[in-house]
């Protein structure tokens, strides 16, 4: 199941990659069947113009139907898919200053460096990197930056596993998560000064980083400062994040407050807590209902913020979950900041969402 699958698959982005690659791109493959037949049409009852032995090699040039077009005596003639494993194909570089590695993966030797333009020959492809000979070695390339028919039928190879590599957003606002290396590229969330992130790729413009939820994406490296050692367990911050919050408890509440000693108002309680970590939210409840990535109510952890309707139809409270169904948020006039429990009723009718900051 799992082979027949992977064929659907390299059919399916051959047919679609025929139609965006340069014309430069070439695809080779071998015969993985004895006396297997060349056909004159793509189709099993057409004319049979040779047979083929083990191993032949052939120039893959396009696919129709179930078949494999090949050039073969000097003209078209088809065979099928079934019977053809690709071993190469023309790769073009989509980037500048992409980094070529030793292994596949982000904390191996950089070889050296391609930009725009240049071309390989791909012969391998697993788990997000292509594989190819530089200067007589097998050497390293993440998928992202290379253009190229069938790559994803290449044969496959082992992926090391990145060691000792993390990021840290280093930007005072937010820094957008794309989902290609462009600014052009749709934005899948936005990432506050302080997360944490693991590295994937990089370039000197982009780095594709891989968020504790689990989104794959590019940031701007102008942005992102790349660490080496253990990443930090994120664990450990939200801890850090509720034991600060927790040292507040009974500060008065005030209308636009954010500081202990005049008083918080619910967002303003919030903002300071996280500006204290390096991280800069929306100053307005409202506003922070778009600060982070939504969470599920059944998956809060300690960190994230929930947020309420005041009696209303709109977002007009937060608080900071802090684990185990409860929350501290800076509540009304003569109460100030407290713990409640999110399953009480005013707090389960009034809850609306719940976004994740630490990711």
């Amino acid at each position: 199941m799992c082979m027949k699958l992977l064929k659907i698959i390299c059919i399916t982005v051959f047919t679609f990659s025929l139609s965006v690659t340069p014309a430069f791109a070439s695809v080779k493959g071998v015969v993985n069947g004895d006396r297997v037949n060349v056909r004159q049409e793509a189709s099993t009852s057409s004319t049979v113009l040779d047979r083929l032995s083990n191993a032949t090699p052939v120039t893959v040039s396009g696919q129709k139907d179930d078949f494999y077009e090949i050039t073969f005596n000097g003209q078209k003639a088809y065979i099928h898919k079934q019977f053809i494993n690709i071993v190469e194909s023309d790769g073009l570089i989509n980037a500048s200053g992409v980094n070529i590695r030793a292994h596949a993966n982000t904390s191996s030797d950089v070889l050296g460096q391609f930009n725009t333009g240049d071309k390989i020959v791909a012969n391998g492809f697993s788990d997000g990197w292509i594989k190819f000979t530089y200067n007589g070695k097998d050497a390293y390339i993440n998928t992202q930056f290379v253009i190229g028919n069938n790559l994803e039928c290449l044969p496959s190879f082992p992926v090391e596993q990145n060691t000792g590599f993390y990021a840290v957003v280093s930007t005072d606002g937010g820094l957008n998560l794309r989902e290609a290396p462009s600014t052009e590229s749709k934005i899948l969330t936005v990432l506050n000064s302080g997360n944490i992130v693991d590295v994937f790729s990089e370039n000197d413009e982009w780095v594709q980083v891989l968020t504790s939820t689990g989104l794959m994406g590019f940031v701007s490296a102008e942005f992102i400062e790349i660490k080496v050692g253990a990443k930090p367990e994120r664990s450990a911050k939200e801890q850090e994040v509720v034991a600060y919050a927790k040292q507040f408890l009974g500060a008065p509440y005030a209308a636009g407050g954010s500081s202990a000693k005049t008083g918080f108002d619910c967002s303003g309680f919030v903002y300071s807590i996280y500006r204290s970590f390096g991280v800069t939210l929306s100053r307005s409840s409202r506003g922070m209902a778009s600060n982070g990535i939504e969470v599920a109510r059944a998956d809060l952890a300690a960190g994230d913020l929930v947020l309420f309707t005041n009696g209303g139809r709109n977002i007009g409270h937060v608080g900071i979950y802090i684990g185990n169904g409860q929350y501290i948020h800076s509540s009304t006039y003569g109460v100030g900041v407290i713990i409640s429990d999110l399953n009480d009723r005013n707090s389960n009718r009034s809850f609306v969402t719940a976004r994740r900051i630490l990711v």
